[in-house]
């Protein structure tokens, strides 16, 4: 009798690969679920055929297994399907992924095992489930007033393919994101305008300026561990602090962190009248991008024909027009908090996406939150239920 304990793995995306990968050598038999019909998760369902990652390779790859040295810095998404294909090739996970299988819901057993209901049958008395379903579920559609009324077209951000379908076009870009970053980059030579809303800001290069070494390598220098935890601490929920910091000492404050990110002057007066909401200066949104050296690839990072922080150079040469938050919509165009009104044709969401864990049912009624999770892994009432992938870390990629 084989007495092999048992795991479903649900997600073949990079979280899932090495959670599978890491059961496996312990002598688990593997399953590995996934609701696409092909391996890589996220990556393999983009149609942004610019896409390039906003983390260095150095970052993004798994320990065990290093990217291949042709690789750019920054690599594009094929690149990173390419990756994961040959990772579950090279640790023989191929074979054990099944496809188009849709997770409906987990049940406890009383011997402490789980039911795995799926739209393809189920599977009985797993001993460990590791939900590994990413951030990226569906995408997330905020309300607004008027949306409805609104005569143009509307998508999101994860429809988007290229700049040439807004050619001339009057285009709005809710949202600056890692995404929203790296559409506006794309749309602006393209457009007949393009609008820009954020609520906030956050500026983070993707160069060290002055150089060409990835800034997120940063945290593998002897710096780099008192770099974190001083995010951390700025992300703990410090917000408030800074909202009641006079309007002087903030001014003080990101100046000196402009000057140390842009080379293009930005003024904080600047600053403020696009970012009014911005609490933390130094936990910052805003991507900066090295130069190719491919001349012939563009997007996010990738940048040929703009200089490496972007976003800056694009406001100060009149190229996309910056708002703050969204009011109301009417038939034509959008109201903004200020009292501004814009006509556009067109609507891009970059407001992100719903955690696919989302979606599926767990035991007694729980509803996922990383913060009743040990490490944010592990479910301390269901030790064999693991969440792998799914928190993000302060700096870097979820690899």
């Amino acid at each position: 009798m084989d007495n092999k304990k048992t795991a479903i793995i649900i997600g073949a995306g990079s979280a899932g690969l090495i959670a599978a990968k890491e059961l496996k050598e312990q002598g688990i038999a593997v399953t590995i679920l996934d609701s696409n019909p092909r391996i890589a998760g996220i990556w393999s369902n983009l149609p942004w055929n610019t896409y390039t990652l906003t983390s260095s390779k150095w970052v993004t790859e798994y320990g065990c297994y290093p990217m291949p040295e042709s690789y750019a810095d920054f690599v594009t998404n094929q690149d990173m399907i390419d990756y994961l294909v040959s990772f579950a090739d090279h640790f023989q996970l191929t074979s054990l992924i099944h496809y188009n299988v849709q997770v409906k819901s987990i049940n406890k057993n009383s011997d402490q095992t789980f039911d795995v209901v799926t739209n393809h049958g189920n599977h009985e008395h797993v001993d460990f489930v590791v939900v590994c379903t990413g951030l990226h579920g569906t995408p997330s559609i905020p309300e607004f007033d008027g949306i409805n009324d609104f005569k143009g077209e509307v998508i999101h951000s994860s429809k988007y393919k290229n700049a040439n379908d807004f050619k001339h076009k009057n285009v709005l870009c809710i949202g600056m994101g890692e995404s929203g970053v790296g559409l506006i980059s794309e749309l602006a030579p393209e457009t007949e305008k393009l609008v820009v809303s954020s609520s906030g800001v956050a500026v983070t290069p993707r160069v060290v300026k002055g150089s060409q070494n990835p800034f997120d390598q940063m945290q593998f220098w002897q710096i780099g561990r008192h770099m974190i935890g001083y995010q951390e601490l700025l992300t703990s929920g410090l917000s408030w602090f800074y909202r009641k910091i006079p309007r002087t000492l903030k001014k003080i404050n990101i100046t000196l962190n402009l000057k140390f990110y842009s080379d293009y002057g930005v003024k904080f007066e600047e600053y403020e009248k696009w970012f009014p909401q911005a609490l933390v200066p130094h936990h910052f949104h805003i991507k900066f991008w090295p130069k190719p050296m491919i001349e012939n690839i563009s997007g996010n990072l990738t940048r040929t024909s703009a200089p490496p922080d972007d976003i800056f150079y694009l406001m100060k040469s009149d190229q996309i027009t910056p708002k703050g938050s969204v009011k109301s919509f009417d038939a034509n165009g959008v109201f903004f908090e200020d009292g501004s009104y814009e006509k556009v044709d067109t609507v891009i969401l970059n407001t992100g996406y719903k955690p696919g864990v989302c979606s599926i049912e767990f035991p007694n009624q729980w509803q996922y939150n990383h913060l009743d999770l040990f490490k944010g892994c592990i479910h301390p009432d269901m030790p064999h239920l693991a969440f792998v992938g799914m928190v993000r870390p302060t700096v870097g990629s979820i690899p």
